[in-house]
This record gives C-alpha cells, sequence and structure tokens, in this order.
C-alpha cells in the first residue's frame, strides 16, 4: 500500500470504509495497467503492420487479407472503453475517500484561472471557505477542468463539498459535490 492509500485509511472512521478505499485503489491500479498496456499495443500496431508485409514480401508470398484496418479500430474502441472504466473506477475510489467525511456548503472567494500551452484546455482553481463543526473555517481548493459555464459566476457562489480533516489550511483535502446554488434553483423551478 502506497502512502497517498495509508493516508487516506487513516482518515476513514469505518472499518468498511477502509476496506471500501483499498478495493477501489486496487481497481484503480488495474485500470491504469489496463489502459497503459492498451496505449502500448496501439503504438506497436503500426511496428507489427509493417513487419507482416515486409515478411509476407521477403517470403515472395502472395499477401493474404489481414484485417488490419478491423484490428487497429478495435484497438481504439479498446482504449476508449478502458478510459471510459478507469474514469469511473477513479470517480468511485474518490468517492470511497470521502464516504465518513463531512459535507460542507463553502462560498467562492477567488477564481484562479491557469491556462494551458500545450492543450488550449484552460483549468480553475476555486478557492472555497467554509464553516465546519466547532465553528472552525476551512479553506479548500477546487480544481475545476473543461467547464463550460463563465468564471466570474462562481465567484461569491456556494459549492457543496466533502472533505475528512478538520485542518484549516489543508486545501487539497476536498471531493466537489456541487454548485448548490443551482441545485436550489433547479427545484425551486419545478412545478
Amino acid at each position: 500500500m502506497n502512502r497517498e492509500t495509508e493516508e487516506w485509511t487513516r482518515l476513514a472512521r469505518t472499518p468498511e470504509t477502509r476496506d471500501r478505499i483499498r478495493r477501489w485503489v486496487r481497481r484503480e491500479r488495474i485500470a491504469t495497467g489496463v489502459m497503459i498496456a492498451s496505449l502500448i499495443v496501439v503504438c506497436a500496431w503500426p511496428v507489427a503492420a509493417v513487419a507482416h508485409l515486409a515478411w509476407t514480401l521477403v517470403r515472395g508470398e502472395e499477401q493474404s487479407y489481414a484485417p488490419w484496418g478491423w484490428t487497429f479500430l478495435g484497438l481504439l474502441v479498446f482504449v476508449a472503453l478502458a478510459a471510459l472504466v478507469g474514469g469511473a473506477v477513479r470517480s468511485e475510489r474518490e468517492k470511497a475517500v470521502y464516504a465518513d467525511g463531512w459535507v460542507a456548503l463553502g462560498r467562492v472567494v477567488e477564481v484562479i484561472t491557469h491556462p494551458s500551452d500545450v492543450h488550449g484546455d484552460t483549468t480553475y482553481s476555486l478557492m472555497v471557505s467554509a464553516e465546519s463543526p466547532g465553528s472552525v473555517t476551512v479553506r479548500r481548493e477546487i480544481r475545476m477542468e473543461h467547464e463550460w459555464r463563465a468564471p466570474k459566476k462562481w465567484e461569491g457562489g456556494t459549492v457543496r463539498f466533502r472533505h475528512n480533516t478538520l485542518d484549516p489550511d489543508e486545501l487539497r483535502d476536498v471531493l466537489f459535490i456541487e454548485f448548490f446554488d443551482e441545485t436550489v434553483r433547479r427545484k425551486e423551478e419545478r412545478p
């Protein structure tokens, strides 16, 4: 078990949650291994196709039909499925890590923009302040990626999140749940 997993299990309050965390960490490692292996196979595919072509030419054999296109398409579908499963497993692991945590409502006090030169995707950090049990004000950083909403609307908004510690400045101890203002608005709009 790595240090991060040990920390997560230490913060869990019940043996069931600790077991659940370990189970999802194992599944996440398997999913990551499958994803890496499938990417290696996809990258090796062109080499195998050229080697097969060269081998049949050297041997003077007639070119037999080799479904190289279908094989490559199948590999790409497998990689896409592995990525989807990996994302789902990671999400479940995050839920397990914060299952025993406190739910808090916090106010977004600052939005920090992180532009990317590589992908062109901009990410954001929402700096959140919330009142927790025992009148402790906790500060957390929620990373937002690939968001379609305008960041200006986030500042001053209310978010619901989970956290495992009452350490006021443990910025990374956070699992974003939802923008609370939008959830309330949707419920009020229903007839």
